[in-house]
């Protein structure tokens, strides 16, 4: 887990200004959410360690973490295929088929 996180850490300026257009105000309130989300974690970790165990629970975090990771690099392309989609419905005023 501390590979990715260090790996993750190591370029999140770059990813905040450049992906995020995050400017120094906005870095370090993303990097203070993390404090609040890692203090939070702390509160509860115990409990959870306790109820899953600490093989199910560190299991659980790398699952989230991966996913995290996914999520962010692959938000762009996800993202900017949204807005395309979005933009050539607009353009041709068709509406997006309603999913059952």
């Amino acid at each position: 887990m501390n590979l990715t996180l260090s790996a993750t850490l190591s370029i999140s300026v770059l990813y905040a200004q450049e992906r995020l257009g995050l400017g120094s105000v906005g870095y370090g309130l993303l990097i203070s959410s993390m404090a609040v989300g890692g203090i939070a974690a702390s509160l509860v970790a115990e409990r959870l360690i306790g109820w899953l165990g600490p093989a199910t629970t560190m299991r659980l975090g790398l699952i989230v973490e991966t996913s995290t990771h996914l999520t962010l690099a692959c938000w762009p392309l996800l993202s900017s295929r949204a807005v395309a989609q979005a933009r050539a419905q607009a353009a041709t005023g068709q509406q997006a088929p309603m999913s059952r």
